[in-house]
């Protein structure tokens, strides 16, 4: 009976994009919650206080990184889809390769 393979050749592929998403959508969460406690302190304290000013600065830039991580993830998942025919072949061909190689080795053949 003929054994059918199918492997799964880019779903490494695809779990790395699933970590960046959760780390930059952590990032923007977070960015999000320093937002809302900067504008409570501003709200009941002195709004020109450096220390306040620097905490905006600070989340501004926590924002951005994480938006255009988000951002950059969303590109890298695009390009993930254009491409992972051409992905799952060159994949398949090197286990494929590999795979023979290993029976042949296993069955004294010549390698």
């Amino acid at each position: 009976m003929t054994r059918i393979y199918h492997g799964d050749h880019t779903a490494h592929l695809r779990q790395q994009l699933k970590d960046r998403a959760l780390h930059f959508g952590a990032g923007t969460v977070v960015a999000v919650c320093a937002a809302i406690a900067n504008w409570f302190i501003v709200s009941h304290l002195d709004g020109h206080n450096r220390l306040v000013a620097a905490l905006w600065g600070l989340n501004i830039a926590l924002g951005l990184i994480a938006v255009l991580g988000l951002c950059l993830t969303a590109l890298l998942y695009l390009i993930y889809r254009l491409r992972r025919p051409e992905l799952d072949a060159a994949s398949a061909e090197a286990v494929g390769e590999a795979r023979a190689r290993v029976h042949r080795e296993r069955a004294g053949g010549p390698s």
